[in-house]
């Protein structure tokens, strides 16, 4: 399968926003909370798709696109609100690499709500990318890997991760400060048991299914309406149910936290709106699970690079290992 140079620009341009979202998450959750950050973001993203929806003429859309639309809203807040819980109660060196495998299941979904079916090379990069991204989170440092062995939750890596870092964003896992060390490999199967073995980690795996579940349905909603109207229903509808969950919580004071951290959120803003254009306008031309797998096998290469440049994480073997083999399984998707 042959990528043209706009759908493959449209891809590559779509992960590294996505990376940015991450990176500039992580800088803003010292200001504030997850679920407050998710509303921030959402909320500001409003008026960026309502200008793209005039520039492109306004609203084109079908009465069918509202079925698909408001699944993928509705799975959208489950996901982070699922991403958040897990978080919370479990370690993200246990957590975060569940959320590689969100490319399988959207190859899955891709095949059975649309039809779409890679081809045999496709299926070995996408096994790659997974097993690379897994492989790279399992090299977590000792002392994340001794928390997570005895079960105890990592809220300094928990309030670090952001919210939604799955949805675009294996910059959480892998961005993070930290001495990664072999012996993560070693532990790996401990690890492993003891993720499953806890609620979080089950958590974690709905929330990549749940994510899997909602590019097939903007694929879907997207050849009923245009992509900058479908991205201002998104928006708009996730600002308002967090609003509202917030409001529930009496948890709407936190949201003044942004004026402390505006520098990093401005940045998220910008990177967030970009990540989902180009992800919506990728999703008309190209395979589901093709965009999914190459925005993760990425993604995971520039959270390495990040980590090393922005928080001065030594780049081991296992690291370096991991990165190729994604870099593979994404060349092997492009081919």
């Amino acid at each position: 399968m042959t990528i043209g140079a706009q759908p493959l620009l449209l891809i590559v341009g779509s992960s590294v926003a996505a990376s940015g979202f991450d990176l500039s998450r992580k800088l803003a959750s010292r200001h504030l909370r997850p679920l407050p950050m998710v509303f921030v973001l959402t909320a500001a993203s409003v008026p960026l798709f309502a200008a793209a929806v005039a520039l492109s003429g306004g609203v084109r859309i079908v009465p069918a696109y509202f079925v698909p639309a408001t699944a993928s809203l509705l799975l959208n807040i489950a996901a982070n609100l699922a991403f958040i819980q897990s978080v919370r109660i479990a370690p993200l060196s246990l957590t975060v690499p569940l959320l590689s495998l969100t490319p399988a299941f959207t190859a899955l979904l891709g095949f059975v709500v649309l039809g779409e079916r890679p081809a045999g090379l496709a299926w070995l990069g996408i096994a790659l990318v997974v097993g690379g991204a897994f492989t790279l989170h399992l090299t977590a440092d000792r002392g994340r890997g001794a928390a997570a062995a005895a079960g105890a939750p990592d809220a300094a890596g928990a309030a670090a991760a952001g919210p939604g870092a799955g949805a675009g964003g294996p910059g959480a896992g892998a961005g993070g400060p930290g001495a990664p060390d072999a012996s993560g490999v070693a532990g790996a199967p401990r690890r492993l048991a003891a993720l499953l073995g806890h609620r979080g980690g089950w958590l974690m795996a709905g929330t990549a299914f749940l994510w899997s579940l909602t590019i097939p349905l903007d694929k879907l909603a997207i050849g009923r309406a245009s992509a900058p109207f479908h991205g201002l229903f998104l928006t708009a509808g996730g600002a308002l149910g967090t609003f509202v969950i917030l409001a529930a919580g009496r948890q709407l004071g936190e949201v003044r936290g942004a004026r402390r951290g505006w520098a990093p959120l401005l940045i998220a803003l910008i990177a967030s709106t970009l990540e989902l254009g180009l992800q919506l306008a990728a999703i008309r031309v190209v395979l589901v699970s093709v965009v999914e797998t190459v925005k993760r096998g990425l993604g995971n290469f520039l959270a390495v690079a990040l980590g090393r440049l922005v928080f001065g994480e030594p780049l081991t073997w296992g690291k370096a290992a991991a990165a190729a083999a994604m870099a593979a399984g994404v060349a092997l998707i492009l081919l």
